[in-house]
């Protein structure tokens, strides 16, 4: 429905799981953004566990708003490179009040195109990443930035598999 979504609309995710890779091209503008929210009373997860090494969403868009939903992958195989759960590529991206878990990276925003001015607000990012012979490999936030600003605020997060010391998250 990409050609009928229009800068200010909200498309709201009824309640359920959406199994899948998705992908946003959608874009709106500074002063009407596109928001992507769960319905009020509802809860809906979207789950990347269709294909493991796949980014669960990717957004390339701009001025879009992902509010309040669950984004996950259920595949169970922590010894495989795993997808990052949200990546952002559009200008004005927000991630508002989020609960990310269970992906190789919780959510990746990067420099490509130029993008600039993208917000990650009150987000719980969780169980990030997956163990590879040479050691754990995620971010929770993974962030590339070459102008504008790159906003991170009031964001909880715990248990990423990757760490500093080059092992995993047993201690090897």
């Amino acid at each position: 429905a990409g050609d009928k979504i229009k800068p200010g609309d909200t498309v709201w995710l009824r309640g359920g799981t959406y199994n899948g890779i998705y992908t946003l091209t959608v874009s709106g503008n500074s002063s009407s953004p596109i928001t992507f929210r769960q319905y009020p009373g509802e809860r809906a997860t979207v789950d990347g566990a269709v294909s493991s090494a796949e980014s669960t969403i990717t957004v390339g868009g701009h001025y879009v708003w992902l509010w309040g939903f669950e984004v996950t992958n259920t595949n169970t195989n922590r010894y495989t490179s795993r997808g990052t759960s949200v990546n952002i590529y559009g200008a004005g991206v927000k991630l508002i009040n989020m609960v990310i878990h269970d992906g190789g990276i919780g959510i990746g925003t990067w420099s490509t195109g130029s993008p600039a001015d993208q917000e990650i607000y009150g987000n719980l990012i969780y169980n990030i990443g997956f163990e590879l012979s040479d050691r754990g490999h995620g971010h929770s936030i993974y962030i590339q930035n070459a102008n504008g600003v790159k906003r991170l605020v009031d964001n909880i997060l715990f248990n990423s598999f990757f760490d500093f010391s080059g092992h995993g998250n047993d201690g090897k």
